[in-house]
Parts: C-alpha cells; sequence; structure tokens
C-alpha cells in the first residue's frame, strides 16, 4: 500500500517567497510500532537520493516482507531534469 500526502506549496502562515528551493535527499524511517515505512521528500529529488530508500525496501521485500509505505512530499519542487524515474 502506497500513500502520498501532499500539502499544499503555501501553507497558511508562510511566505511562499521563503519557499525552500535547494536540493534535499529523500530520507527513509521505519515506524516499528506503526509498521510502515515513511519517506519524506522535498526541494528537487534526485535520481540518486531515491536510490538508498528504494535499496532499503526492496531488502524488506526481498525478506518476504510486504512492506507498507507512507511518502510525506512538502515544498516538492520536481525531479531532476533528464533522470529516468
Amino acid at each position: 500500500m502506497v500513500l502520498w500526502v501532499c500539502p499544499s506549496r503555501s501553507l497558511p502562515g508562510q511566505n511562499p517567497s521563503n519557499q525552500n528551493t535547494s536540493t534535499m535527499p529523500a530520507t527513509l524511517q521505519f515506524d516499528q510500532s506503526a509498521d510502515i515505512h515513511v519517506v519524506r521528500i522535498s526541494g528537487m529529488l534526485k535520481k540518486a537520493e531515491l536510490s538508498n530508500p528504494e535499496q532499503q525496501v526492496a531488502a524488506a521485500i526481498d525478506t518476504g516482507a510486504n512492506p507498507r509505505i507512507l511518502a510525506i512530499v512538502q515544498d516538492f519542487d520536481g525531479w531532476e531534469p533528464g533522470s529516468d524515474f
């Protein structure tokens, strides 16, 4: 199961001119109590930054797990141009 949560670019009380446009790697955490992988993404996502989280989830699948993934996407500026996602 994959659930994407995408808040709007400008949340109440935020100044849109102060948006984060830097590159931030995708991070992956495993919440053992909820049995869910949490991926956090912001900025411009590069293919290489997603590689480590993909490998971690693939390793869980290889052990017979059926992982659940929650992706939290905030201030997302898109994918690296020319990357093959």
